[in-house]
């Protein structure tokens, strides 16, 4: 069994790479999100190091961290649904938290499911409030934001809403009720994905 010291050590070199790597040109900050529905726990890599000393359970966040801004290219790995390639265009002095989601369509006259891990970026903002990101989600969802109707299609992103330090989210649907309380202003990011039983998870992201 390998000592906590050596697990944590190719995570720690892939820190000093990166900080090596930005110093030579225009930066960007950026944040992983894991809105994958399926059970088990998600590797996110960059150059073949996980970007975290522990894979990603589902609706879990990373810390935010500095990489070279333009194309960032990074590998998601997951038991149940295989390995994908994804890539970022990230610019620079910006902000943006990376969402990794699953996206599922049928395939043309059949029932046959094509299964595709994705990435939606979104930049920062700087406005209070809580802003909802659809990841995952087939069909467009109506919602309710403190009693306020929200409608959001598939990959979208609402304007902010709710209170300085505090949202009712409410999926009328399914009887879904995600109560939101924070002790800083925002502006904060909720994300809603698909969780294995068919309902939706909730993350909350501070910007």
């Amino acid at each position: 069994m390998s000592s906590p010291n050596k697990t944590l050590l190719p995570f720690f070199c892939l820190l000093v790479f990166l900080a090596f790597e930005v110093r030579a040109q225009e930066t960007a900050t950026i944040a992983f999100v894991n809105a994958l529905p399926t059970p088990a726990s998600s590797d996110f890599k960059y150059r073949g190091q996980s970007i975290r000393p522990n894979p990603f359970a589902r609706g879990d966040i990373s810390t935010s961290f500095q990489v070279p801004a333009g194309s960032f290219e990074f590998e998601v790995v997951d038991s149940s649904l295989g390995t994908a390639k994804l890539n970022l265009d990230l610019s620079p002095g910006v902000h943006s938290t990376a969402v990794v989601y699953l996206e599922e369509i049928k395939k043309n006259g059949s029932e046959e499911i094509l299964r595709t891990i994705r990435v939606l970026t979104v930049p920062g903002s700087q406005r209070p409030g809580f802003r909802i990101l659809s990841a995952g989600i087939a069909t467009p969802i109506s919602l309710l934001a403190d009693g306020q109707p929200v409608q959001l299609n598939p990959s979208s992103l609402s304007k902010a809403v709710g209170g300085d330090l505090s949202l009712t989210l409410t999926y009328p649907a399914t009887s879904q009720e995600w109560p939101v309380s924070v002790e800083q202003k925002g502006p904060y990011l909720v994300v809603l994905f698909p969780d294995p039983d068919g309902k939706f998870q909730m993350t909350l992201i501070s910007e």
